[in-house]
């Protein structure tokens, strides 16, 4: 389809929701703009698509959002309640993801509607729109622009779906929910969540992410006594990232860490053939850190000699992960040449080398004098890589500052100023920046 002035929005809208799903950034950022002077003929309906959008955009343009965002506030009392639903999850999605700037009339006035609208609300609706405002009341705790009240006002009501066994609500809103209420530090004391636990109780099918939720906060044994009999049927089913996430959170529950580790070592073993080369060594790093004390001395056996076969031919995705595993298997000599063989390649992205640089002064601080042409020749990519955030620009140069300090043959000065003046000054103007829209907006 040709894009012209002419396009009308209900066509640049549906474009617009294709592109975010299908992850084409540039197409998404070039409808935006021809959609910015469309916005006013797009339905309610449309308005509320264009914020369901947004989420999925890596960054959201202000000038566009802050149309949006008027436009929708005069519409505001002519929205039905399902598309208020959408608008007020779809925003607090992006104010926590700092894509967008919050305003606290765009809150107020949201939280109105909503509780006078609160009938026509279905209870799934419901749901979405309090774990929406759990969100955003985090977000403004100094303005305190959402009261425990409404909160409160609105769980009672949700309460009174939950009892009845007839209610249809979906598995991944009533878990985000009992995830949100039970990490509230004020209503988690204020609220019974046995309704929501029998409800649980009666589920089947979890997404991980339920899991995850659930567990994360509930002290409810026969609740996490169901989920593990889930996972004992369903864990072969999730994702090596997934299991990575499962892993981090039950480290943390000695009730349950016994149980999770032989369901982990099954579920390496049934899908070694089916992982890459970075999803074994990314969840072994994992698996090592959080539970290797509890894994069997077979498994332990099998997946090391894995790793020690896989780091020398590694591609540099790999390596932030491999490193910590290898070097108890290899000597200080060894690490560095596969390590400066894998970075020939060039195949790596800014997040990846500062991992990796990472790893490497941490593993080598006590021999760093051995070889001074290694750290001049992993110094040299320093230039040629993209940083995207400010932590990581500090990651990377508290990194060469290290050196720099500690390695006196070498002088890293050059670099770091050079740092400076290519990340650090732009990153402070648009810190700057984003702190003065923020004061507007209040």
């Amino acid at each position: 389809m040709n894009l012209s002035n002419k396009t009308d929005a209900t066509a640049l809208v549906q474009l617009l929701r294709n592109a975010a799903f299908l992850d084409h950034q540039d197409i998404s950022s070039k409808l935006l703009e021809y959609l910015r002077h469309k916005l006013s003929n797009a339905s309610n309906e449309e308005l509320s698509y264009v914020f369901t959008s947004l989420v999925l955009l890596r960054s959201v343009d202000a000038k566009f959002f802050k149309h949006l965002e008027i436009l929708t506030l005069r519409r505001a009392h002519s929205l039905e309640p399902s598309i208020i639903g959408k608008v007020i999850s779809s925003y607090a999605y992006l104010c926590n993801q700092k894509k967008i700037s919050l305003s606290t009339s765009f809150i107020k006035t949201f939280e109105y509607l909503i509780m006078n609208k609160l009938a026509e609300l279905s209870p799934n609706e419901k749901i979405m729109t309090l774990i929406a405002f759990l969100k955003l009341q985090r977000l403004t705790q100094q303005t305190k622009a959402i009261s425990n009240k409404m909160l409160l006002d609105l769980i009672d009501q949700i309460d009174e779906d939950i009892k009845d066994e007839k209610t249809e609500i979906k598995v991944s809103n009533l878990a985000e929910m009992y995830y949100q209420l039970l990490s509230h530090n004020i209503l988690r004391s204020e609220i019974n969540a046995q309704n929501i636990e029998d409800r649980l109780k009666n589920i089947n099918k979890f997404k991980p992410k339920d899991v995850f939720d659930i567990l994360t906060v509930t002290q409810n044994d026969s609740l996490i006594e169901h989920l593990m009999k889930f996972l004992e049927l369903n864990i072969n089913e999730f994702m090596p990232e997934e299991i990575i996430i499962l892993i981090n959170i039950s480290s943390k529950l000695t009730s349950i860490k016994p149980e999770i580790v032989p369901m982990i070592e099954s579920y390496v073993n049934s899908n070694l053939g089916d992982m890459a080369n970075e999803e074994l060594a990314k969840l072994y790093c994992t698996i090592h850190n959080k539970i290797g004390d509890l894994l069997t001395k077979d498994f332990k056996f099998k997946i090391q000699k894995l790793i020690d076969e896989l780091f020398p031919k590694a591609q540099a995705k790999s390596l932030p992960y491999l490193l910590p595993l290898v070097k108890d298997q290899f000597n200080n000599k060894e690490i560095r040449e596969s390590v400066q063989k894998i970075l020939r390649q060039k195949d790596f992205s800014g997040q990846t080398y500062i991992m990796i640089l990472g790893q490497l002064v941490e593993q080598q601080q006590d021999k760093l004098n051995e070889d001074l042409e290694f750290w001049v020749n992993i110094m040299q990519y320093v230039p040629l890589i993209g940083i995207n955030s400010f932590d990581s620009y500090l990651k990377l140069k508290s990194s060469i500052t290290f050196l720099d300090e500690n390695i006196q043959e070498l002088d890293f000065k050059d670099l770091l100023n050079f740092l400076e003046e290519r990340y650090e000054k732009p990153f402070e103007k648009l810190e700057n920046k984003d702190e003065e829209i923020k004061q507007i907006d209040q």
